[in-house]
């Protein structure tokens, strides 16, 4: 078959499809559609080869007709296979993957620049680290993509991948999914879209300026999706059938990625009826493969293991988080936390426990610089006196602690947790009646964040004191491009749950100190997520917003090469 022929049978598909988008509102699925619209396509190509009238003609030209009837029609009927199989890889089958698919090329849309009937503009400043030692420069870009986990790379590619849903609420059906790509540190955006019948199970990995991966399910299949042209077309790789589904992902080159696979998980970033399982120990697989997804490598962890995330800092390197508690054993979705470590590329793996008292769950980040150098984002429980006025309402029921299964705090957590505590104390001694900052809580005790590091590989661990001048912090991300700087992300609320202010701290020295960044000039006022720092000079960071929003806010904070 010819090309011409392909680019107008293509072609004729699109118009229909597209005259149908707005004609009427077809019950149909999208497969379903999709052949019921190459069917129609076909009877009026068909239609058009068939003459108007009957005309008799000399033998020679009847044989000649007749042989180039027999030609159109085996044309024809290639063409509808082999556009039957484009559209079946397009729109998805139901069929099961023996072997990688890849989507055809697509161009994508621009985000707007700024939603309709907003007058917001994109917002600059400067910013300096309370002691002095750092300050740069930040800007607030009001049309961001919707997702909540953007990775960047490199410096100037930022990538984010975000499910549409029919209702912003939990279980709700799964639409499509899209991928969201920014080539000029976060400025402007270009949507693209997923192959149709993936559901994520795990955030977006991206190993280089332009491939990314993510693992999944399609059509019911457990999958690697990736694209190596930063969004304009996708391969699906079927993952090996005894091995689960991918919950986490890291890819630390364009060809390496490494993952946690299992038919269980303690933890999905999305929530939807095809999600793995929470609330039981993985059991995880580490699974890996060193050619794009086209080849598969697993290896069993450790039995009976709960890991909620992994960092591959090379195709060597790999480190695994999670806890010590299951959460189906009455305590709440904090537990003391784990890591197995491996420099064999997954053969062997090293467990290492975490500072007593210290817990980790679905909120915790991890971050390596390095295969020796990483940070971890947890929680502490922190006791604490309510405010006076509070002493006359105390229920008589009312519990005495919270039920996190945390451990013993070591003496370094616990002079945290004092530390912690006076600084709650203080506050709630200040608070008045009647506004957002009074409040009785009972038990009078809650979970405040805090981060701790490790500069052997996980053998030994520092627990680390943030600055006074955030109470109870909330972090929601974390980042460490080197193994001296670390950006932390997220918010400040009072101990009765009430948003504050964002917060946004940074050290350049190993975590020693850490400090507060002071805006000059309009901060960022709903809480900062996500942070991706790919150098020490340039980071960027995903708004706060509601669930169902078509785009977020987008901050980029850089620093002046000069100064480091």
């Amino acid at each position: 078959m010819s090309d011409q022929l392909r680019d107008e049978l293509l072609k004729r598909v699109s118009d229909v499809m597209r005259a149908e988008d707005s004609a009427n509102n077809s019950s149909e699925n999208e497969s379903q559609r999709a052949q019921a619209v190459l069917a129609r396509v076909m009877e009026n190509v068909q239609c058009e080869e068939r003459p108007w009238r009957y005309v008799k003609r000399p033998y020679w030209l009847s044989s000649r007709s007749f042989r180039g009837r027999v030609v159109v029609t085996a044309s024809v009927a290639f063409a509808m296979i082999l556009l039957a199989g484009v559209l079946v890889s397009i729109v998805g089958g139901n069929s099961r993957l023996d072997s990688p698919i890849t989507t055809s090329r697509q161009s994508g849309k621009s985000l707007i620049t700024k939603q309709v009937g907003s007058t917001a503009l994109p917002r600059h400043g400067t910013w300096l680290l309370a002691d002095g030692s750092l300050s740069g420069t930040w800007q607030q870009i009001p049309v961001g993509p919707p997702g909540v986990g953007v990775t960047c790379p490199t410096a100037s590619a930022c990538y984010e991948m975000d499910e549409v849903t029919a209702a912003p609420v939990e279980t709700s059906p799964l639409l499509s999914v899209s991928f969201y790509a920014s080539t000029d540190d976060g400025v402007t955006w270009t949507e693209y879209s997923m192959p149709s019948g993936f559901s994520p199970t795990t955030t977006l990995s991206c190993g280089s300026d332009s491939d990314c991966d993510a693992g999944g399910t399609y059509n019911g299949q457990s999958v690697l999706v990736s694209t190596t042209n930063a969004g304009h077309s996708f391969t699906v790789s079927p993952l090996p059938t005894t091995v689960g589904t991918l919950f986490s992902l890291s890819c630390s080159s364009d060809q390496f990625c490494g993952g946690l696979a299992s038919e269980e998980a303690p933890y999905s970033p999305f929530a939807h009826p095809d999600a793995l399982g929470d609330g039981k120990p993985t059991d995880a697989t580490f699974l890996s493969t060193d050619d794009g997804g086209s080849t598969f490598t697993s290896t069993a962890i450790t039995a009976g293991n709960s890991l909620w995330t992994l960092e591959c800092t090379s195709s060597l390197d790999c480190v695994a988080l999670g806890d010590q508690g299951s959460l189906s054993d009455g305590t709440t979705d904090w537990a003391e936390g784990v890591m197995e470590t491996t420099n064999d590329g997954g053969n062997t793996w090293t467990s290492a426990s975490l500072p007593s008292g210290f817990t980790v769950g679905n909120d915790s980040v991890l971050s390596c610089a390095d295969a020796l150098n990483c940070s971890v984002s947890g929680q502490i429980s922190v006791t604490f006196e309510n405010p006076p006025a509070c002493a006359a309402n105390q229920p008589s029921n009312s519990p005495t602690s919270l039920p996190v299964n945390a451990g013993t705090p070591s003496s370094a957590i616990e002079a945290i947790v004092q530390f912690e505590s006076s600084l709650i104390n203080s506050a709630n001694l200040q608070a008045t009646p009647n506004t957002d900052d009074f409040g009785c809580t009972w038990p009078p005790e809650t979970r405040v964040s805090d981060i701790v590091s490790t500069t052997d590989g996980g053998n030994t661990w520092t627990p680390e004191k943030l600055p006074a001048s955030v109470v109870a912090p909330v972090l929601r991300g974390l980042s460490c491009p080197t193994d001296n700087d670390c950006w932390a992300s997220g918010y400040d609320e009072n101990v009765q749950g009430v948003p504050n202010q964002s917060v946004l701290l940074g050290t350049t020295d190993g975590g020693s100190t850490w400090s507060t960044v002071t805006f000059n000039g309009p901060s960022f006022p709903d809480g900062i997520g996500r942070i991706s720092c790919p150098t020490a000079n340039v980071c960027m960071a995903n708004g706060v917003g509601m669930a169902d929003a078509a785009s977020l806010p987008f901050y980029r904070l850089a620093i002046p090469s000069s100064t480091t």
